[in-house]
């Protein structure tokens, strides 16, 4: 794991690599316009990301947000970055093996009459390095269907 901070603009870039990527919508955008993916962290991958952020500008009560699960999940409204190693599919999912860089931003958000703002990251690149294997539960299409050598009009 690296974390950079641009030194023009102070803001963080975390660069997470060789993760088993547990949540891929990234292949195109969902139903609400985004691109989501979501890796596994280790401890002390949280426990580097939240020094990094600690020492940022951040307010005691955004610091608070930091302490959350080991899950950490990406999202962005524009298209990220994608790359690929040689000899893998272009297909990024649920299970496959990458490098993804993220940054950090802060958002507000209201609950019972009250203000809050939390900490969230945002999708950058994602480079695919492995196939890896699926992680969906459930069969798939090719289980359900087969070949579809002899296909008919229905009714």
């Amino acid at each position: 794991m690296k974390i950079n901070k641009n030194e023009s603009n102070g803001r963080i870039e975390i660069r997470l690599e060789h993760k088993v990527i547990n949540y891929a919508y990234i292949n195109e955008a969902d139903k609400d316009g985004l691109f989501r993916l979501a890796v596994e962290l280790t401890e002390e991958e949280s426990q580097k990301i939240k020094a990094a952020l600690s020492n940022s500008d951040l307010s005691a009560k955004e610091k608070e947000c930091l302490d959350g699960g080991q899950l950490l999940n990406a999202k962005t409204q524009y298209e990220p970055v994608r790359a690929y190693a040689p000899n893998v599919s272009e297909d990024v999912y649920s299970g496959c093996i990458g490098t993804v860089v993220v940054a950090p931003y802060r958002y507000q958000y209201r609950e019972k009459g009250r203000n809050y703002t939390g900490i969230a990251y945002g999708l950058r690149a994602v480079l695919k390095e492995a196939e890896g294997e699926h992680l969906a539960q459930g069969r798939t299409a090719q289980d359900y269907f087969g070949d579809m050598q002899e296909f008919s009009e229905p009714f």
